[in-house]
This record gives C-alpha cells, sequence and structure tokens, in this order.
C-alpha cells in the first residue's frame, strides 16, 4: 500500500510514481499541477493537512496598557473534518506577542473535559501600542500551529455616544430621492442635539435577492463581459441634529445609463459638543426599474428531447412578490467558436469567443403569488443562455440571466482554454445533508476514460467510468460526513487517434457547500430586568439549545463589556462556526504526466429615562470610580443536562450599554453564540471632558457637561474639586439644563508640578437627582528625552570617560547606563538574541543567522572565550542544505510553489562558503549543483 503523506509542515509530501518495464516507461510526480490546478478554477486549496484545529478568543478586542487581557483557547484533534477531543495530558503553549515581536507570555496548557483552557495576561503601563498576537501550539513532535488571534492596544478614548443611519426604504428606483436620517445616541440613553454632521452617498456594484427566492438570478451577469467601472461617490452634503439626536437630509438615486443595481452607501460623521467625531452608515438599493423578474431553472442541469422548466418571479424592488405581470424570456444557444492560433516564438494557443444564437421567446405571465414558468425543450447537448425580461409602468426594463446545461448524445460546444482544467457544473449553490447534488461534465471531447472521485482532505470514494457523450451527468448523495464541504473531482483522458495523435487529459472540479445547520448551538440570555445603574447586581440567566431545540450540556464563556469599547474596534478572529466549520480547501493533489509532455506544449499552450427596574437616581451622592471595560468575564462555565446556567453581575460605575456575549461549545463540537444589551444610566449624570495627559506648565479648562435626562428643566448645583492642579476661580456654579440636552461647564486652571491629577465633578438637583465622577489624569514634564552613547577600548590601564551635562539637563529624571564586556566578541554575541528561532523561517533568515553565529564564534575563539555553537551552526547547515532544489538553487521558503531565487541562492552559497573558510565541512555536491 501507498503510506499517507507526512501531515507535519514544512516536510515534502509529493510522491513520484513511475513504470518502467513491459515496454511501458511513464513517470508522474504531484507536483506536476501546470496548467490543472485547482486555483485555476477557483477552487480553494489547502497543502498540508491538519493534526489539530483551535480557537483563540479574549475578552473583548480592545485594551489600554495596563489593563489585563482575558484569553480562552479551544482545541480538537482533526481528522479531515471529523473532530475527537484531546487527551487531557496533551500540551499546548500559549505565546502573547507585543506589536514590536516582543513575547509577553509563554505558557503550557493542558485542555479540560470540553477541549479548553484559559488564562490571562497583564499589560505593563507603558506597553507599546498597536496589534498583538495571541498563537496556540500544540507541543509534539514537532510544535504544530492550532489556532491565533489579535487584539489592539491603544490609548484610546471611550466615544459616549452612536450613529445609526437609516432610509425611509431599504431600495429606490433610478431617479427617486433617498430619504435618509441619521440618530446620534448616548449609551446611556438619549439623543445628541445639536451636532454637526457631514454624509455622503458611495455606489458599488449589486445583485438584488428575494426572501425565498435566495437560488434565482435577479441580474443580467454574463461572465465573458468586461466589467465596467464607474465614479463610486454619488453625493455629500452636511447637517445638524436636532431634538432627540435626529437628522435628515435626501439624496438623489441616480444611475448611470445602462448601469445595473448598484448599493449606495450612506455614511455619516456626527461632532458632539465634546469634540468626540462618531461616524455610522447604512445601505440601500438603488434599482434600474421598479420591477424585476428573477429567473432559475428547476434543474441546472437538463436532458436533451425532454422539457426543461425554468421558474420566474417578478418581484418589486423590496424582493416582495408582484403578481400578473409579463415576462419574456428569450433563449440563446451559446456557441463557443474555438481557433488555434500561433504564438510568437512557436507554439499554438487555443482562443475560445462565445456566439449567442437566439433559439426561442417565451411568454408567461406571473400568478397572484408572482410565480411563473416556461418550459422548453433542448434539442442538442450544449449550453442554453436564458434572459428575462420584465417592464415597469414608466418602460423601464429590467434583465436577469442565468444559464441551463443540456447533457445528451449529441456533441456539444464547450469553452477551450489554454489550460486542462474544466469547470463542473453543480444544480445547486448549497446543499443539505440527504440531498443528491446533480453535477455535470462539461467535457470537450466525447469517449473519454474518467477517473470520478469526492475529496476533501483526503479521497473520500472513487470510480472509473467511461463516458459515451462530453456532457455527462454525475449525482453525488450528500452525507453527514460532508459537512461542511465536498468537492467533486473528475480527470478525463482521451488516447491519440490518427486525427488527433496527441493525447488529452482534461481535470474538472467543483466544491460542494454543504449547510452547516446540524453543528450550530442557539445561546439564549435573559437578564431580570430591561434597565439597570452603577452599583446594581443583575443575574443573567443563559440556556444552550441544539438546532431541535433540545437543551445541551456545554461549557460556556460569558463577556460583559462596555458597548463603547467595543465600537472601536471589531474582532478579528473568527467565531466558533467559522473556527471548527470553516468551508475546508482540498487537501488532494491531481496531476499527470502529461502537464509536462513536449509533444502538447508544441501544439498547446496553456432608550427613555425613568423608565424600566433601573430606579430614578441615586439614593445618596455617591462618587463614580469604579471605571471598567470588562465588567464580568468566566472563561468556563458548564451548563446544567438541560442547557441552562446563569451569572450575576454587579455593574461598574460606567453609565453606557453593556453587551453580554456568551459563547457556547458542546463536547461533540457544536457551537453557538448569543448576545444581550443592558443600558445602565440615570436621569442626571456628568460626562467629564478632560484631557488625557496634563504637561507640568499647562494652563487648561477642566471640562464637564451635565446631562439632564428627564422631562423638565433640572436646576442644578455643580462643585469641582481638584487635587494636583491650582484652579481659579468659584469651585461651584449653578446651571439650569433643558430636557435631553447637556450644559458645558468649564474651569480655569494651571498645572504647576508633576504626578497626577485627581478631579471630582459632583452635580445635585432638586428630588433626590444628583452624581458624582471621579478621574484621574497624568501629568508629565514638559521635556524632550535625548539618548547618548559612547565608546572604547579599555586595555591593561584604566579608561576615564567624561560625561558632560548641559545646564538645562533635568537629572531627576535621566539615567545612565554602563556596560562593560571582556572582548568585543561579547557585544557581538548579545546581537545573536536578534535571530531567535521560529516556527516558520525563510530561507534568507536562516542564512543570515548562519552567518552572525559563524562570525561570533571567530570573534569568540579569538578572545579565548569560545562557547559551544556547533548546534546551531550544524542545525542551519542541515536545514539549509535540505532546501535546495532539483535545479540546484534555494527558494525563499518551502512551500511547493515557491521556486528558486537568485538573491536568496547567493546568499545562501555565502552563507556556505563562511561554513567551509572555518573549516565545516559542506558536501561539494551542494555548490556544485548551485553553481551550474
Amino acid at each position: 500500500p501507498v503510506p499517507t503523506p507526512s501531515k507535519t509542515n514544512g516536510v515534502d509530501r509529493s510522491y513520484l510514481a513511475w513504470i518502467d518495464g513491459g515496454g511501458r516507461n511513464a513517470i508522474a510526480s504531484t507536483r506536476w499541477q501546470v496548467g490543472s490546478a485547482p486555483y485555476q478554477l477557483g477552487i480553494p486549496v489547502e497543502f498540508y493537512a491538519r493534526d489539530w484545529v483551535g480557537q483563540v478568543y479574549l475578552d473583548r478586542p480592545i485594551y489600554r496598557p495596563g489593563e489585563t487581557v482575558e484569553y480562552k483557547g479551544i482545541v480538537r484533534a482533526d481528522d479531515d473534518a471529523s473532530y475527537a477531543l484531546p487527551d487531557q495530558n496533551a500540551a499546548f503553549e500559549v505565546l502573547v506577542s507585543n506589536s514590536r515581536g516582543q513575547q509577553l507570555l509563554r505558557d503550557v496548557v493542558h485542555p479540560n473535559e470540553f477541549g479548553s483552557f484559559a488564562g490571562s495576561v497583564s499589560l505593563p503601563s507603558d506597553a507599546p501600542t498597536g496589534n498583538y498576537s495571541v498563537g496556540v501550539s500544540a507541543l509534539q513532535a514537532q510544535k504544530t500551529f492550532v489556532a491565533a488571534n489579535a487584539f489592539l492596544v491603544s490609548e484610546f478614548r471611550t466615544p459616549e455616544f452612536q450613529v445609526s443611519v437609516t432610509a425611509a426604504k431599504d431600495s429606490y428606483v433610478n431617479g427617486d430621492s433617498i430619504d435618509a436620517r441619521a440618530e446620534a445616541t448616548f449609551f446611556f440613553g438619549g439623543g445628541v442635539t445639536g451636532a454637526s454632521l457631514e454624509w455622503s452617498a458611495i455606489a458599488d456594484p449589486y445583485s438584488p435577492k428575494a426572501k425565498g427566492y435566495e437560488r434565482y438570478s435577479f441580474t443580467d451577469f454574463d461572465p465573458s463581459k468586461q466589467a465596467v467601472s464607474r465614479e463610486a461617490l454619488r453625493a455629500k452634503g452636511t447637517s445638524k441634529t436636532a431634538a432627540g439626536g435626529m437628522a435628515t437630509f435626501g439624496i438623489p438615486a441616480t444611475l448611470a445609463t445602462a448601469e445595473g443595481a448598484q448599493r449606495f452607501t450612506l455614511g455619516v460623521a456626527v461632532t458632539d459638543q465634546n469634540g468626540q467625531v462618531v461616524a455610522g452608515s447604512t445601505a440601500v438599493t438603488v434599482h434600474p426599474a421598479a420591477f424585476y423578474a428573477g429567473i432559475h431553472p428547476a434543474q441546472f442541469v437538463a436532458s436533451q428531447g425532454q422539457n426543461a422548466l425554468v421558474d420566474l418571479v417578478s418581484v418589486d424592488t423590496d424582493g416582495r412578490p408582484v403578481g400578473g405581470r409579463a415576462v419574456v424570456v428569450r433563449v440563446y444557444d451559446r456557441q463557443w467558436i474555438t481557433t488555434k492560433q500561433l504564438i510568437p516564438g512557436g507554439g499554438r494557443r487555443y482562443q475560445s469567443d462565445p456566439k449567442d444564437t437566439l433559439l426561442a421567446t417565451l411568454n408567461a405571465t406571473t400568478n397572484a403569488k408572482g410565480e411563473g414558468s416556461v418550459g422548453y425543450r433542448p434539442t442538442k447537448a450544449g449550453t442554453l443562455r436564458l434572459v428575462a425580461e420584465i417592464t415597469d409602468d414608466k418602460g423601464r426594463v429590467s434583465r436577469s440571466s442565468t444559464y441551463l446545461w443540456v447533457w445528451g448524445t449529441t456533441i456539444a460546444s464547450w469553452q477551450l482554454t489554454n489550460d486542462d482544467t474544466m469547470k463542473l457544473v453543480a444544480d445547486k449553490e448549497r446543499y443539505e445533508v440527504g440531498d443528491t447534488a446533480d453535477v455535470l461534465v462539461p467535457a470537450p471531447f466525447p469517449g473519454a476514460t474518467a477517473l470520478i472521485t469526492i475529496e476533501r482532505g483526503k479521497v473520500i470514494t472513487r470510480e472509473v467510468r467511461t463516458f459515451a457523450t462530453n456532457s455527462e451527468r454525475l449525482r453525488i448523495p450528500i452525507v453527514d460526513r460532508s459537512v461542511p464541504d465536498v468537492f467533486v473531482s473528475v480527470v478525463m483522458y482521451w488516447a491519440p487517434t490518427s486525427g488527433d495523435p496527441i493525447p488529452r487529459y482534461k481535470v474538472g472540479y467543483v466544491q460542494l457547500p454543504v449547510s452547516t445547520a446540524t453543528r450550530v448551538l442557539n445561546v439564549a440570555i435573559k437578564p431580570d430586568r430591561d434597565q439597570t445603574k452603577p452599583g446594581d447586581t443583575v443575574r443573567y440567566d443563559i440556556k444552550v439549545t441544539d438546532h431541535t431545540g433540545k437543551g445541551v450540556r456545554a461549557e460556556v464563556s460569558v463577556a460583559v463589556v462596555d458597548k463603547a469599547v467595543i465600537s472601536l474596534q471589531d474582532e478579528l478572529g473568527p467565531d466558533g462556526l467559522h473556527a471548527f466549520w470553516f468551508e475546508r480547501g482540498l487537501g488532494v493533489s491531481t496531476t499527470s504526466s502529461m502537464a509536462v509532455s513536449v509533444d502538447r506544449w508544441n501544439d498547446a499552450i496553456a432608550v427613555a429615562v425613568g423608565q424600566g427596574k433601573g430606579g430614578s437616581g441615586l439614593a445618596q451622592q455617591q462618587v463614580r470610580q469604579d471605571f471598567r471595560n470588562t465588567a464580568f468575564w468566566a472563561a468556563q462555565l458548564v451548563t446544567k443536562d438541560d442547557g441552562t446556567a446563569f451569572v450575576e453581575v454587579r455593574m461598574p460605575d460606567n453609565l453606557t450599554t453593556w453587551r453580554l456575549q456568551a459563547r457556547a461549545m458542546s463536547g461533540d463540537s457544536m457551537v453557538g453564540e448569543g448576545l444581550n444589551e443592558l443600558v445602565s444610566t440615570q436621569p442626571l449624570l456628568l460626562r467629564p471632558a478632560l484631557p488625557r495627559v496634563l504637561r507640568v506648565g499647562d494652563d487648561t479648562e477642566l471640562r464637564a457637561l451635565l446631562r439632564n435626562g428627564t422631562r423638565s428643566d433640572v436646576s442644578a448645583t455643580v462643585t469641582l474639586k481638584a487635587d494636583g492642579v491650582a484652579v481659579s476661580g468659584p469651585l461651584t456654579k449653578t446651571v439650569t439644563v433643558r430636557p435631553s440636552e447637556s450644559q458645558v461647564l468649564g474651569w480655569p486652571a494651571r498645572v504647576e508640578a508633576e504626578g497626577t491629577a485627581k478631579i471630582t465633578f459632583s452635580a445635585v438637583g432638586p428630588s433626590g437627582l444628583a452624581d458624582a465622577v471621579e478621574q484621574e489624569v497624568p501629568i508629565t514634564l514638559d521635556v524632550t528625552p535625548e539618548t547618548t552613547a559612547t565608546g572604547g577600548i579599555v586595555t591593561k590601564d584604566g579608561a576615564l570617560e567624561a560625561v558632560y551635562l548641559p545646564p538645562f539637563a533635568d537629572t531627576k529624571h535621566g539615567s545612565l547606563s554602563v556596560s562593560v564586556q571582556s572582548a568585543l566578541s561579547g557585544a557581538m554575541s548579545d546581537e545573536l538574541k536578534n535571530f531567535p528561532s521560529y516556527d516558520w523561517e525563510n530561507t534568507e533568515y536562516i542564512a543570515s543567522r548562519l552567518i552572525a553565529t559563524l562570525a561570533v564564534r571567530r570573534a569568540e575563539k579569538s578572545a579565548s572565550g569560545a562557547q559551544n555553537r556547533d548546534g546551531g551552526i550544524t542545525t542551519d547547515l542541515a536545514s539549509i542544505i535540505g532546501r535546495q532544489r532539483p535545479d540546484g538553487g534555494w527558494p525563499w521558503c518551502t512551500h511547493p510553489e515557491c521556486q528558486s531565487d537568485p538573491n536568496v541562492s547567493g546568499w545562501v552559497l555565502l552563507a556556505l562558503g563562511e561554513a567551509q573558510r572555518d573549516g565545516i565541512s559542506v558536501d561539494s555536491g551542494v555548490v556544485q549543483r548551485a553553481s551550474g
């Protein structure tokens, strides 16, 4: 039996097969995919089989320096989308790195009964900003990558409001006016009044859909025609928000001549009194006519001589069916006129041009449900292009088109390409378990001997069949193992004949996506109140069910996070469904020796405030100072057998919308998640508007906005208490604030000493209305750091190095660092830390490390302080030599598609020469192959 290819990344998994005997000589390699690679048909591919699949995620996607990052990982042993729980003794490494590539955490973990683990890492207060990474690797014979995620570290300012954009309708017709509305609302409830607003409309092509008719075509798209690019910006303007944070504006819905449906993205940016800019957007569709005729063959693959049914539906621009509309269907025979053309330098190539011939014009009128159909009996095999037309009351026409592939006993006209690929045609875009897929094989010639396989990460089924015609049909059963997708592969061979002395072959693929509905968990979340306030304890009930509604014992992570913070950064990693039940790429290589045939090459080249249970105000004036971005995190909460669990969360002092996200996974790898949002607010509240940092010598204004969320005017007394800064003027002010509005208050202040300023605002109004909030602002010196360095050599006598400081230098905040090495080699050896070992290393990197290590070893030997560096040198030499290609050169990477590169090869030869210079033995054949 043929051994299974290695699953180890970086190891050559190719096979070589040959026949030599009995007068027959042939050879083939799995690398010979020239002209028949799956990617040429848009088929996703995977070059290595997985041992593990996993997911790692965080309590939120963005943090400030000094905060704690909570993470959770889930792993499964993978056998081509068949999962198993890892052994609890299995070891995995968690590695967290900052934006500079420096390691923050390296921990070895062991999964629990659900295959999960959790932990945390504290960010330093001076952590660099930027994108950080979290990686999980399996610790086995070779460390293997399992999963990764990323998060952002930023000195962000939490937004206080959000912007939503809506339109009066979801769709419009060319010539209409789009009635748009923007609403700016605070996360703690209420609208942003009197804010400036800018809006714009950006267009991009759109393919309409109608609910219940998702498989119908509503566009006239012909892939043989080149797309036309037009100006994207269609309109822009300015406005202001009125009471309640509302603003309305009109946008012309105008399409260019002969332009199809467009998606207009309406973008709005709002700037409030606090100087914050927050954006929002929505999208509407602009249609060329008031109606569409959707068209969909009952089967994409029809039989010659048998009536083919074509389903129709008439819908309005919102996708709602409209009855009694006349539809015209034109049937075209698509022929491919193929010629061989001589190309410069010798050889010939195919050129196929489409030619459509009108065969029939069919008429139908849709019924009261907007549905209808026409029938057509194909007389020969081939491709039919079907175009449906519908006219609205103003004479505007919209067209939709689709294709019907016909198989039969006659010879069909298919497009010939200059490679060896052939796109198979499936009768559906997506399948359910239990379906049977009909797949058409549009072969260029009849009489092929075909190898038919169902594949994904491995060959699942196979059979050999002879095709009598060039339009055969395959029937593929969709089973549970087919989730999330499978690939149908057909390899066809034609023996040489007197009329065509060159042997031919074609490789066809099609991907069959399969619904993952059976792998989804539903997570329901219900809090014990509709609204809350700081200090409340809220109980959340959670229930996990499968796709049948039955409760499931699962492990759930629960994160309660400030929605305002989440609005700054989208999650970068996949959710559970996409982490485990993603559509797989094709992991099987199909090749032929004919791909590198010289004979063939010569022949052809290829909120309302005060409602709900939250209360109307604070019973006593309490200072809000417990501000957190994450209110609650539980990584490994286990539900009961009926799928239920609960958590209790004490709300921090943030006035915002808290979002609870619960992610569940069962032991049999079903996944799901649920969301809930709960507003935490109070009727009278203070919004500090302080800078993030103050400097000594600054003259600033300490500002706060007093917000009135009640239905009547409120007169309130606002007091400032400031430690660490000098405030001038009275510390208490009285203001009257109108309903749903904010009043800005400011106090002049001067910063005189470094440290921390503690600023406390307190407000007291009538009927027990009150609020108080405390914030700390760091104070830094107004200085510019400057770094200088000097160096020298000390022999047997001592040496004096003088450092002169200018009179303006601040010695209190400066430092002096002195480093002494016994030899120059000591300083050089410190630089080797810039060449650490990684799982994925390119050839240039390894050669650079080898050159540097050899140089350090020479310096250490000359200083009589040599360290044993032979192990690293031997490892790097072996790695470099093992990467040499058959042509003698070296590629940048180990991927089979990485070709030899002259620059990389030259650098490697330099490294090998340096090794030989030090007396290290290098196989002479390696250098000879590289040099010619």
